[in-house]
């Protein structure tokens, strides 16, 4: 099964319901929901979705999201050498320099899906937005023969 880090953008496309980006975000979260991704955040991920939604909704609505992501998604955590690691790479943008790391943490995530695309150029994972990996996904299950 592939295993995806998801950004915290993608998963905010869905959550707050983004227009332009809401569709190709859902696919993602769905195949997840199907158990046909494995699919990982980070802490700041969820924390930054609460806060986000607690603005706009109550903090029991804003819980229910949250409880409702982690039935799908698992966690990955950073440690102090991948705190270091971030705060002395060339990302320019730190919370990105964590999800990296986290990411990089954990051997089996193959690739991290962001719309952000530009701010992991110095990453050592495949980065994909959600539009080029729902085209990479359904290439490689037409080659599987999984439908």
């Amino acid at each position: 099964m592939t295993a995806v880090f998801v950004d915290t953008d993608v998963l905010l496309d869905v959550v707050i319901k983004r227009p332009e980006f809401y569709e190709h975000s859902l696919q993602i979260i769905q195949w997840i929901e199907q158990k046909r991704l494995e699919a990982y955040v980070t802490p700041m991920t969820i924390s930054t979705i609460y806060y986000l939604i607690r603005k706009e909704r109550s903090h029991l609505q804003a819980l229910s999201i949250i409880e409702k992501l982690m039935v799908i998604f698992n966690v990955v955590n950073i440690d102090k050498s991948g705190i270091m690691a971030a705060l002395n790479s060339d990302f320019k943008d730190f919370e990105d320099a964590m999800q990296n790391y986290s990411a990089l943490s954990h051997p089996q995530i193959e690739m991290l899906i962001t719309r952000n695309v530009k701010d992991y150029r110095c990453s050592e994972l495949s980065i994909m937005t959600p539009t080029d990996f729902i085209s990479y996904f359904n290439t490689l299950s037409r080659n599987s023969g999984a439908e």
